[in-house]
């Protein structure tokens, strides 16, 4: 290879063009002369999928029918039986391709899958050791992952405390020298202030200054044009939002400080300094942003969508100015009454209930500044309403310039400001959870608030599980209950923010009093007697006393918080302490070590020691050598493919928002997704030929599996990609994603997918993990998945496609056989349904059944089928000849053995119990087991061809 390319990944065309030549091979070794490829899908769907697929895999290997696959695609619970599958082909395989498993080697294997089939906790029961092993596991996850988040979280609730302070000290200096030099602000007289202390002015105008030079670096540009790294919209945005944001947090502080609070009518002198002044300084912020785009080299052939000629830029030029005269001087008549006026703001907001007297709100506005509630009230209150008159003022100057205003112009405004306002609502959220809690929590009893926050807490976490257990519901009781669990989950969310709220208030009273900072007035009278809300408002001062500590303790803390968290992010590995090495030891335990026990050399198959060489450590039964490389694998027929889902909440492909994940494949040669960039030639496109050209220009790539993750260990173990394939139980789950379950599962410890080295980029893919482990848990519990991460974040395949076909289809199998055990008692046939859409959407595949196929698999009026199995075609646009899909669903038809119909009869939704349900008895298991291998010895039989 190339020297400059070898450390690129590489193309599906190359990992295709591998797996062929292995393929050719074994198709010599066998004497197989047709040149088609043949694949076996397993679906996911847990150890019932997992159950369900041995009773099939067992028919193909005793009938010698296994070595007929080229490929197996595994994905979630046909992965655990996959991995069975690989370990016995690779351990007991005989003749030629070693597909051959002799049957003494293979009833040990199933004796000892029957013994495990609780593989999570094998001995059952609350107080035996597995199950008190697994609480202990998942007890110390959850408390080292608090360590990382909790203090994260406490911080944030911390910043508009912080910041407030931080504004209040700058503008403290320059309030304190206006009013020492006799300037009364009392008809906003910012001319006045102007030529008085321009000092504090400058420092605000330079908020706003910088803030118009980014304006104007990001302003509209042609398509195409470059775009340095100070001009995208990812460093632009936050930062022209946290300049406006903080400059307007600087002047509500100051006029807080600054202006003293009496009502009367305004000045008409101080109303015309107040328009000039808006005027003045709104001109040189929008003049100063075109020059900044013109210097910039904004030039464009059109000025706007209407395609006008270059003979109209002065007369847009002239609107442009003249709409700006118009925008500041209604920004300045806003900004007099917003600031001669401010109890017209807050009396809109704060619950009073009559019509308090000016005297009594203005008594009110001093106390609470007294107090040291006062710039918190600025910070709520009077800074959003600053940036609401800045929001008004900009839209006024668009509706005043007409057509000096492009479209493209008037969109590119409303994506800035939409920034503001994202920045905005947060802070709003975060001074509610800080400013306002806790006065509520001390107005009602304690112990009350604590008993309602311990019963919302299990009734929120009560309301998930049930939610994933429910069947579906009719009449009103089920939409009240459908309302309860949905609202459940964010109810608690809220609820943890407010105790961790209350948890920063109590440290911060604790460290106010330790240093005897007593700043209340308790000489004077409750100030909110005045008002007819006094019983709640009593409380007010109390809160205040904790945020009345120097702005160095404050920020110490906030420091001190996000520093633990970071050094802790060094030793609590995001990978290491999750449930995800739980769930794969145990199916490694049970599933690979399986093939393990099973021995080719004796017929002895009920000793617990010796069989296949298996030692397993006391008291847990492990065995490190259950386990295979992967690496290792890539001789085995079938060849394997474990299906995972890489999860993509932040899509850069618009079209993919539905999906939020990508096909991320484990393989014994090559590891990794490759995504399409852009579907825009399908505007040109007559065909579904142009779907495959996709693909040449996309984003990712594949890597070597014996230097991926594990370098040095000649790469990953066949156990950790089939424990990712069946992370369906985690934070992150693809399409089914939702935001309050990133939040509770994360912070909850209940995660099982892993966050692994992104393949598509050159610096981190061998590594198993991150140094630090802090960005990753914190993107993680915000959901901000995406393939442009250094690592991203992979859980089970089927949060992306759960049969296993995509990616057979994606290597243009002839024949495929799809085993479909997933969860689906109405025979809705979802996950077909879902692979079928995304074979023609991604690849132009299209995949067609006869009608009287698909009706056979559908339930009578007793809720069996005609058939298991359903014949399909696969047409695919590069070749003449389609292929053949053999779509078996796991169903029941009446003429299953009396056992597996007893079963039945027992348990109504069989075979299509809940995937939660991970514990399998024996009676459970063996119904499974033979209802698939009953499938295949009367479907299978008749349908498989013989390969020649």
């Amino acid at each position: 290879m190339d020297a400059t390319k070898q450390h690129e990944p590489r193309s599906f065309a190359d990992v295709v063009s591998a797996e062929k030549r292995r393929i050719a091979r074994h198709h010599r070794l066998l004497g197989i002369k047709d040149d088609e490829r043949w694949g076996l899908a397993l679906s996911g769907g847990g150890i019932r999928s997992a159950t369900f697929c041995l009773g099939i895999v067992e028919w193909l290997i005793r009938q010698k029918r296994i070595s007929s696959f080229d490929y197996l695609s595994t994905v979630s619970g046909g992965g655990y039986i996959g991995s069975w599958l690989v370990g016995m082909i690779h351990r007991h395989g005989k003749g030629k391709g070693r597909s051959g498993i002799g049957l003494a080697p293979l009833d040990a294997a199933i004796h000892y899958l029957r013994r495990y089939s609780n593989y999570l906790t094998p001995r059952t029961g609350a107080l035996k050791p597995d199950t008190l092993a697994a609480l202990l596991i998942y007890v110390r996850n959850f408390l080292l992952n608090a360590v990382l988040l909790f203090p994260v979280f406490a911080s944030l609730l911390l910043l508009p405390a912080l910041l407030s302070g931080v504004a209040v000290e700058i503008s403290r200096p320059f309030s304190a020298a206006l009013l020492a030099a006799g300037v009364r602000l009392d008809g906003a007289s910012m001319l006045e202030l102007a030529r008085e202390k321009p000092a504090w002015l400058m420092v605000t105008a330079a908020c706003f200054l910088l803030q118009a030079i980014l304006a104007g670096l990001a302003g509209p540009r042609p398509a195409g044009s470059p775009q340095p790294w100070y001009m995208r919209e990812r460093f632009l945005a936050p930062t022209m939002a946290a300049l406006g944001f903080f400059a307007f947090l600087l002047l509500a502080q100051f006029l807080v400080l600054v202006r003293p609070i009496h009502f009367g009518a305004l000045d008409p002198g101080k109303v015309r300094e107040v328009v000039v002044y808006g005027v003045g300084n709104y001109c040189l912020l929008s003049l100063l942003a075109l020059i900044v785009w013109s210097l910039a080299g904004r030039k464009q052939e059109k000025w706007n969508l209407d395609d006008r000629t270059g003979k109209y830029r002065w007369q847009a030029f002239a609107q442009y100015l003249l709409g700006t005269v118009i925008a500041g001087a209604v920004g300045g008549l806003l900004l007099a009454f917003t600031y001669h006026y401010p109890v017209g703001w807050i009396s809109g907001v704060l619950p009073l209930a009559g019509e308090p007297h000016a005297g009594q709100i203005q008594e009110l506005l001093e106390k609470v500044r007294r107090i040291g509630y006062g710039h918190f009230l600025a910070s709520m209150l009077l800074m959003p309403a600053l940036v609401a008159i800045g929001f008004v003022t900009v839209s006024v100057h668009v509706a005043a310039c007409r057509r000096g205003f492009t479209e493209h112009d008037r969109e590119w405004g409303s994506r800035w400001l939409a920034y503001i306002g994202r920045l905005l609502i947060l802070w709003l959220a975060a001074c509610l959870l800080a400013f306002v809690v806790p006065p509520l929590f001390h107005r009602f009893d304690r112990s009350a608030v604590a008993g309602m926050a311990t019963w919302l807490g299990a009734s929120a976490l009560t309301a998930y599980f049930a939610n994933s257990l429910a069947q579906p519901v009719k009449g009103l009781a089920g939409k009240t209950k459908a309302v309860l669990l949905a609202a459940g989950p964010y109810v608690f969310v809220i609820g943890s923010l407010c105790a961790l709220s209350l948890l920063n208030h109590a440290v911060l009273e604790g460290l106010r009093e330790a240093a005897g900072n007593y700043y209340l007035l308790h000489d004077t009278a409750p100030w909110w007697w005045c008002l007819p809300a006094a019983p709640f408002l009593d409380h007010m001062s109390v809160a205040a006393r904790a945020w009345n500590v120097s702005l160095v303790t404050l920020g110490g803390l906030t420091l001190t918080s996000l520093f633990f968290s970071f050094l802790a992010g060094f030793a609590v590995d995001v990978n290491l302490f999750t449930l995800q090495n739980f769930y794969r030891n145990r199916l490694t335990r049970c599933y690979l070590g399986a093939s393990r026990f099973a021995s080719a050399e004796t017929d002895e198959c009920c000793r617990w020691e010796g069989i296949g060489g298996r030692r397993p450590h006391p008291p847990t039964d492990f065995d490190p050598d259950d386990d295979l490389r992967l690496a290792r694998l890539s001789m085995v027929r079938p060849y394997p493919i474990i299906n995972t889902a890489l999860n993509l909440n932040l899509a850069s492909e618009l079209a993919w928002q539905q999906r939020k994940a990508a096909s991320f494949v484990f393989s014994p040669l090559y590891c990794g997704y490759q995504i399409p960039l852009c579907f825009d030639s399908w505007a040109t496109a007559s065909d579904h030929g142009a779907a495959r050209r996709l693909w040449e220009y996309a984003a990712g790539g594949f890597r070597p599996t014996v230097r991926y993750l594990f370098p040095e260990d000649r790469g990953a173990k066949l156990g950790l990609p089939v424990a990712i394939s069946g992370a369906a139980f985690t934070s992150n789950a693809g399409v089914h994603t939702r935001p309050w379950m990133t939040f509770l599962l994360t912070v909850f410890g209940i995660r099982l997918g892993r966050w692994c080295g992104n393949t598509g980029l050159r610096s981190v893919w061998r590594r198993p993990g991150p140094l630090n482990s802090l960005g990753l848990l914190f993107g993680e519990v915000l959901g901000l998945t995406t393939e442009k991460r250094r690592f991203v974040y992979l859980s089970d395949g089927g949060h992306f496609e759960n049969l296993g076909l995509y990616e057979l289809v994606r290597r243009g199998c002839d024949f495929i056989v799809a085993v479909d055990a997933s969860a689906d008692p109405e025979h809705s046939f979802e996950d077909l349904a879902s692979a079928l859409r995304k074979c023609r959407i991604d690849f132009g595949v299209e995949i067609t059944f006869a009608d009287n196929e698909l009706h056979a698999l559908a339930l009578d009026s007793e809720g069996v089928c005609r058939s298991h199995v359903a014949r399909g075609v696969i047409r695919y646009p590069e070749k003449e000849e389609p292929g053949r899909l053999l779509y078996v669903k796991a169903s029941v038809t009446g003429d299953e053995p009396t056992d597996v119909l007893s079963y039945r009869a027992q348990h109504a939704l069989f075979p299509h119990e809940t995937t939660l349900d991970q514990w399998f008895d024996e009676p459970q298991f063996e119904s499974y087991r033979e209802l698939g291998q009953h499938v295949a010895s009367h479907e299978l039989a008749r349908r498989l061809p013989v390969r020649v």
